[in-house]
């Protein structure tokens, strides 16, 4: 597959470093017979994809945001390992190529040496969120902004909803994490394969402080819901409690609220918007406070008020 045009000049200085940690030997991500091998200035990739043994492989060439995959095998009456160069599962192959942008991207400006206005907006990312790279999402896309796909399943879902339902929640992050690797349902090869990816692409992150990629969801009613992805649970994204916000910004009560490390940041006053609106917000908001174990005092109104004495919080609904 080729290059990104706009990967491949940027990533050739940052992806320098880690290709040489791995130029003097094949690094394979995988416990048995094919997976991925990277190969960075890789003289043979036919090579470099045997010594994965039998199977699907991909050769990385991420200091060339490159991929080639073979289908492997052994031909006994040969005597000798026979390679078959198959396709790159698209999927798998934009996701390669937009994680090592964003990466990248997020490399340098931590580093003070962005370039462009893609440079300068991981910059500003990095900066707020301390590292890492921030990636923002909304199911319609709005001007094809989002630097990733959105799960389709959760276009109509809002951040009410994944703060009080397990599954969705989990479910949601697991959605995430597969389309943030480029993983298809149907081929098992190919998940393991973009798990195997997207770890090496955050490795290499982890050398710049960029090896955490934080997904910061704008729903279609202008709730928010944050996630964070890393190479320790690069098949689920993990929800960031305590990140939650409704449409006029206010903090939604998850497990935070009752966690006395950081139910402190819940103190404050609370407006709800206009009524009747705003009391249909404020309900919503005492229902997901009580869900976690905070009772509400007080009835109606599009306002409210929370107090922490260092042992509980109380909130009040007016």
């Amino acid at each position: 597959m080729k290059t990104h045009k706009n990967s491949s000049g940027r990533a050739a200085g940052w992806l320098q470093a880690f290709g040489l940690l791995c130029s003097t030997a094949l690094v394979s991500f995988s416990a048995s017979a094919g997976g991925l091998v990277i190969c960075n200035h890789c003289p043979s990739r036919v090579n470099a994809a045997i010594t994965a043994g039998s199977g699907l492989v991909v050769v990385a060439d991420i200091s060339g945001v490159n991929l080639s995959a073979y289908e492997v095998e052994y031909d006994i009456e040969l005597r000798r390992w026979r390679t078959l160069s198959t396709p790159v599962l698209p999927s798998v192959n934009q996701a390669f190529l937009r994680n090592v942008d964003l990466v990248t991207a997020a490399a340098a400006a931590s580093a003070g040496k962005a370039k462009n206005s893609v440079e300068a907006k991981a910059a500003d990312t990095a900066a707020a969120g301390s590292g890492g790279v921030i990636v923002h999402l909304h199911p319609d896309n709005p001007g094809g902004a989002n630097e990733m796909p959105f799960p389709s399943a959760f276009k109509g879902s809002d951040a009410y909803e994944i703060v009080q339902n397990a599954t969705a929640r989990q479910t949601f992050g697991r959605r995430l994490a597969e389309a943030f690797k480029g993983a298809d349902e149907s081929s098992p090869n190919w998940n393991s394969i973009a798990s195997q990816l997207s770890m090496a692409v955050l490795t290499f992150g982890e050398l710049y402080g960029a090896g955490t990629i934080t997904i910061v969801v704008q729903w279609r009613n202008g709730t928010i819901t944050q996630y964070r992805l890393t190479t320790e649970n690069i098949d689920e994204a993990k929800y960031e409690n305590g990140e939650s916000r409704d449409a006029q910004g206010n903090k939604i009560p998850d497990s935070a609220i009752s966690n006395p490390a950081t139910a402190g940041s819940y103190v404050g006053s609370y407006y709800f918007g206009e009524l009747p609106g705003g009391a249909d917000n404020l309900r919503r908001w005492m229902d997901s406070a009580r869900m976690y174990g905070v009772p509400v005092t007080g009835a109606g109104g599009n306002r409210a008020s929370c107090s922490w004495d260092g042992v509980t919080i109380k909130c009040m609904a007016y």
